[in-house]
């Protein structure tokens, strides 16, 4: 996009350029679609996104692969100084995509809610009312249509809602407690900023953070926070891990990362989608 800093965009084309054109057998790699065909021994694609401005993300079309994937780094990956390196770049250094308002307003407890076209489809209001009365305050998504804004208003109440136009990386910066949905990068700002952070809605698994909030949000119950585990340490390792297609544009040797992505699911039999209609 338009907004990203200039030497972080140049990194990320940079970076997009390593990429292969293709898997194993002619598989697609194509950017910011998602698809799951199910099958899990079976590669039927790849994708990736950019995320934070700081990385590409590569994913298999997979859903439980790509969660695996992360969980595997939460499990098996010890901190790596590269992988505190880049944890805290991202706390000094994380920068609004959308150009808009400072708050002058402070509140504890805050909701990024998803723009209107997935609205309806991850977001429970019954659940957002029992928040709210525990005193959260919703943040519009910058991108919300005026019909939706005033039926959250009128739902909520306009006191309790927090317009689009205000920056929301300003507001997170001011608040303790952030919950998010898996489409928004919100919640992972929040844990690298140390604040309590809640994943809201499980929305089924198409939204780009799934299985990253799914591995580091106590979606696996054998491995829910225990005795001196936080999700900075599990973001950490997952940062730390050279293998789960976490690519930091700005790290040493992106095509190694790249490399060592695509070596590890080459074992599984790839199949080109004749004609993928989604």
């Amino acid at each position: 996009g338009h907004w990203v800093r200039d030497e972080s965009l140049h990194e990320m084309v940079r970076v997009k350029d390593m990429l292969p054109s293709n898997g194993p057998n002619g598989t697609r790699i194509e950017y910011d679609i998602w698809y799951d065909l199910g099958d899990e021994q079976t590669i039927h694609g790849y994708t990736y996104t950019d995320v934070l401005n700081k990385f590409v993300y590569l994913r298999v079309a997979n859903y439980k692969i790509t969660l695996n994937n992360f969980i595997d780094s939460v499990r098996n990956t010890a901190i790596t100084e590269d992988g505190e390196n880049i944890f805290n770049d991202l706390r000094e250094n994380n920068k609004d995509k959308y150009k808009l308002r400072r708050s002058r307003d402070r509140n504890d407890y805050v909701i990024f809610f998803p723009g209107g076209n997935i609205y309806n489809k991850i977001v429970d209001e019954d659940v957002i009312e029992k928040e709210v009365a525990l005193g959260a305050k919703i943040k519009l998504h910058p991108i919300t249509q005026d019909t939706l804004a005033a039926k959250i208003k009128h739902r909520f109440g306009k006191n309790n809602v927090i317009e689009k136009n205000i920056s929301g990386h300003n507001i997170l910066d001011g608040c303790e407690k952030v919950a998010s949905y898996t489409n928004s990068e919100m919640c992972l700002i929040g844990v690298i900023k140390g604040k309590e952070v809640k994943s809201l809605g499980n929305g089924g698994n198409q939204y780009t953070y799934c299985a990253l909030y799914n591995a580091l949000f106590d979606r696996w119950p054998e491995l829910s926070l225990h005795e001196g585990d936080t999700y900075q340490d599990r973001f950490k390792k997952i940062l730390s891990d050279k293998t789960n297609g976490l690519i930091p544009v700005e790290c040493e040797d992106p095509q190694e990362r790249i490399n060592l992505y695509f070596n590890k699911f080459k074992g599984l039999t790839h199949v080109a989608p004749r004609n993928r209609s989604d």
